[in-house]
C-alpha cells in the first residue's frame, strides 16, 4: 500500500512538474486574427473580414451596381453564423452575413435585390 502511495505522489508530480515547465517554455503566439493582415476591401471579401462600414441597425444594404437594396434592420448570432434582416420595400427579408461585403465604405450584397426577393420569403 505504501509503494503505491509513494508511486502515486511521484507520477502526480512528475505531471505537474511537466505541465508547468510545458507552460512556461510555449512560445507565446498571437491569436489567430492578430496574425493575419486585414484584407483589401472589396465586394467579394466577407463583411467581416474588411474594415469600413459596420454590420448594424440602419445601415443600408446596396448591390454591386450600386442599386438600393434596403436597410439593415438587426444582426444576430446563430449557429450558422450571423445573420441580416434588411427591409426590402417594407418587407424584411434574412439574409446570411456571410452574402455581404463592403467596398468603399459601404455594405454590399452579392445579390441584387430582385435577386434576394425572387428567392426567400419575407420573414413574419
Amino acid at each position: 500500500m505504501r509503494i503505491r502511495t509513494l508511486a502515486f505522489v511521484a507520477a502526480t508530480t512528475a505531471a505537474v512538474a511537466f505541465t508547468v515547465s510545458a507552460q512556461e517554455s510555449a512560445p507565446s503566439t498571437p491569436p489567430v486574427q492578430d496574425a493575419m493582415p486585414p484584407a483589401a476591401e472589396s465586394p467579394a471579401a466577407p463583411a467581416s473580414a474588411t474594415t469600413g462600414a459596420k454590420l448594424e441597425a440602419g445601415a443600408q444594404v446596396t448591390d454591386a451596381a450600386g442599386g438600393e437594396i434596403g436597410a439593415i434592420q438587426s444582426v444576430t448570432e446563430g449557429t450558422g453564423g450571423q445573420t441580416v434582416i434588411v427591409q426590402i420595400d417594407g418587407q424584411l427579408y434574412s439574409l446570411p452575413a456571410s452574402t455581404l461585403s463592403t467596398a468603399s465604405g459601404k455594405i454590399v450584397s452579392r445579390n441584387t435585390k430582385d435577386q434576394i426577393t425572387a428567392a426567400s420569403k419575407p420573414t413574419p
